[in-house]
């Protein structure tokens, strides 16, 4: 997908039905290419979040190819989730679900979820997160079950 710095109508991408990133005018200060990979889990562990189902990057390169990584104005990003996804995986309920992405200064998962214009709509099945910055997000949530394992002394 391309960005264009003029001024004029928002960009919206749609990638594979699972994801939508929704730029305004003037997000950019030059043409911007932005990629979308799916991953089929996260690069770094999860912590004591459970992985559910959806791990992706996006990165934007400017026409020399140089990182962008923030923006002029926050963009919306959508991510279409199914129940299965989260069922499968053991996340203890739909309402626990968040998306988070990786920061790479801190090494740890950071969640989204709650922010201003952000929304966990359970009857759609969409995440709704308002940002500025790209990196490496993964759609998780809490456990359903803490395992414990038997402390057996002799």
């Amino acid at each position: 997908m391309f960005l264009s710095n003029t001024l004029g109508d928002s960009t919206t991408y749609h990638h594979s039905g699972n994801a939508n990133l929704s730029f305004p005018s003037g997000a950019v200060n030059a043409t911007t290419t932005i990629t979308f990979t799916e991953r089929t889990i996260p690069s770094e562990e999860t912590g004591s979040s459970i992985f559910a189902g959806q791990s992706f990057q996006v990165d934007a390169t400017d026409n020399n190819g140089n990182p962008v990584t923030n923006f002029n104005a926050d963009f919306t990003m959508q991510i279409y989730y199914s129940e299965l996804d989260w069922v499968h995986a053991g996340v203890a309920e739909e309402t626990a679900l968040n998306l988070a992405y990786w920061d790479e200064n801190t090494g740890q998962w950071i969640e989204l979820l709650p922010c201003d214009g952000c929304t966990l709509d359970t009857q759609n099945n969409i995440i709704t997160i308002i940002l500025g910055h790209l990196t490496e997000f993964a759609l998780l949530g809490e456990a359903r079950y803490t395992v414990y394992i038997p402390l057996v002394l002799r």
